[in-house]
């Protein structure tokens, strides 16, 4: 993961470019008929935005394949400035305005994080890599708001997410 500073539309922006190495040789077999983990994410991220759901916006995504195997795959993010994962702030690492902000708004921010999860999964999204270091949380206008990150570990159910698979996204929460 690293930060850098593109043109976007005729303005400097910092983004966040997450670089995918390749999994195990043998599950590299079918990389020439599977779609690449940053591809996922690009297409979980643009559906996420047009739900309305919370996360970062996807920029781009690119594919590194030599004779159609991975090598390489990129995402490119919109940069959240000033945010932390939920994990460390709420361990109170630091003493940042983030955590003392959010020490009196927590139970604010964990309702509508709830609300948010509900949504996501009566829109048919289960995120199983759903854990406090996947939720961006930084202040907006005195407020403290979240993202949800790392979206290229979400199925997507047609007719909405099974209860099981729901409660087991709280309890990855928990």
């Amino acid at each position: 993961v690293g930060v850098c500073r593109i043109e976007v539309d005729g303005e400097s922006r910092e983004v966040l470019v997450k670089r995918r190495n390749p999994r195990c040789w043998w599950k590299s077999l079918l990389d020439p008929f599977r779609m690449s983990r940053a591809k996922k994410g690009f297409f979980f991220g643009a559906a996420f935005e047009n739900r309305h759901l919370p996360t970062p916006r996807v920029l781009a995504a690119l594919d590194c394949r030599h004779c159609g195997r991975m090598r390489a795959s990129y995402l490119v993010l919109e940069y959240v400035e000033g945010a932390e994962n939920l994990a460390k702030v709420l361990a109170g690492v630091d003493s940042s305005a983030l955590s003392r902000t959010l020490s009196s708004q927590q139970s604010l921010l964990m309702s509508r994080l709830a609300r948010t999860l509900r949504r996501m999964h009566w829109c048919g999204f289960s995120m199983r890599d759903l854990k406090a270091a996947n939720i961006l949380v930084f202040e907006r206008g005195g407020r403290i708001d979240f993202s949800l990150s790392d979206l290229d570990g979400l199925r997507f159910y047609l007719s909405g997410v099974p209860d099981r698979v729901a409660m087991k996204n709280l309890a990855r929460l928990y």
